[in-house]
């Protein structure tokens, strides 16, 4: 939902809630602090907050750290791109595109963007800002500041020019057929100029430098005018993580067996994308929300018990499918085995309803539902009264 986050069809509250607020009431301490330490022979996790440390002692430790960009290995990304990772980085490319857009207006230039990386995050982000910019642009007007449909103010008086950039000469490589197919369409009518088989080697405020992927070093480069870049290339383990004194495999990431046991400690448990587990049916998990979330009801259930003196259970992981945002009310979801494959509005109200009933606590599911739903009541009035009379 970060994609809704950055064009304003959805808002921080409905993306992204407070952990305070969704633990309200629980018994779940919650606290902000930057890991700097594990000790595993005291069992206790060393916290920072600014200048203040403070030691968390624990019984069993559950270590679910996450994937963060990794923007060293072009020269110039972490200098001049956006990331595309957090609902932080959503408001910031928000607030990033209004900046541009209102320079854009004044050099009456249209406004250029590029999107480095063909993976899920940047299809998906292209499809989103080709929408939300297109509608913006034939709107000919700023639109309210409230995070809903129609909420991105126009840009120039020229349509804006979305490139996306990717390394392979195939789009999402690991989605399946159908989504892969539909979410090409959709980049294509919506006017995204894609650049596959090629590579970036350098980023500047005003340009991105590109090579075909098979050229050899010192090879003539092109240069992509931006106004704007957002890098969704590519991803590591947390920073966090190779301080710690845990075993990683060669891309940093945490071993841990097919109870989700970290190898060789008992009393750490490890999951999501910064977590290398292979299931009981030597299946490896991909480093998704979905496998995430399957693995934290395991964790949770062998943390129990350890508590219990029962036996682990070992992790299955299954594949439900997939879900990809479109923009401009359109989806596509391809699961069971592409036996079940839906694209359009359908499969975007769906994939709403997935999210919404996904959310961390029954409160927030029913806030964030209620919400969606009048949203697409409304939105369904306002195509009503724009419809031609056809007795004309």
């Amino acid at each position: 939902m970060l994609y809704e986050l950055a064009t304003g069809t959805a808002t921080s509250w409905e993306v992204s809630p407070r952990y305070e607020d969704l633990l309200a009431g629980t018994q779940v301490e919650f606290v902000r602090a930057e890991v700097c330490g594990l000790d595993e022979a005291e069992r206790v996790v060393t916290l920072r907050s600014g200048t203040a440390e403070r030691q968390l002692p624990y019984d069993q430790c559950v270590l679910a750290f996450g994937l963060q960009p990794r923007t060293d290995a072009v020269p110039g990304v972490s200098e001049h791109a956006l990331t595309f990772h957090s609902a932080e980085d959503a408001l910031e490319l928000k607030k990033q595109l209004a900046l541009a857009q209102h320079a854009c207006r004044g050099t009456g230039t249209p406004l250029r963007i590029g999107i480095i990386g063909g993976g899920y995050v940047g299809v998906e982000l292209a499809a989103n800002l080709a929408s939300a910019l297109s509608a913006a642009h034939a709107n000919g007007a700023p639109a309210p500041s409230v995070g809903r449909p129609g909420s991105c103010p126009p840009s120039s008086t020229h349509p804006p020019q979305i490139t996306l950039v990717h390394r392979s000469e195939q789009l999402l490589p690991g989605a399946q057929p159908f989504s892969r197919d539909e979410a090409q369409r959709r980049l294509q009518s919506a006017g995204v100029e894609l650049r596959l088989g090629t590579r970036v080697v350098n980023v500047t405020p005003e340009a991105i430098s590109l090579v075909p992927t098979t050229a050899p070093d010192g090879a003539p480069v092109t240069e992509l005018p931006v106004d704007l870049t957002v890098w969704s290339a590519g991803m590591c383990p947390s920073s966090v993580v190779p301080g710690l004194p845990l075993p990683l495999d060669a891309r940093g990431r945490i071993l841990a067996d097919a109870t989700l046991r970290v190898r060789g400690h008992p009393r750490l448990f490890a999951l999501g994308d910064a977590a290398a587990v292979v299931d009981a049916r030597r299946v490896e998990a991909p480093p998704t929300a979905q496998a995430a979330m399957q693995q934290a009801d395991y964790v949770a259930w062998n943390v129990r018990a350890v508590v219990r003196g029962e036996a682990l259970l070992p992790f299955r992981y299954e594949n439900l499918g997939e879900m990809l945002s479109l923009g401009d009310q359109s989806a596509t979801i391809a699961a069971l085995a592409q036996a079940v494959r839906l694209n359009g509005p359908v499969a975007y109200a769906v994939r709403r309803a997935v999210y919404a009933a996904r959310m961390p606590t029954s409160t927030q599911a029913a806030k964030v539902g209620l919400s969606w739903a009048v949203d697409a009541a409304f939105g369904a009035m306002r195509k009503a009264a724009q419809l031609p009379d056809k007795r004309k």
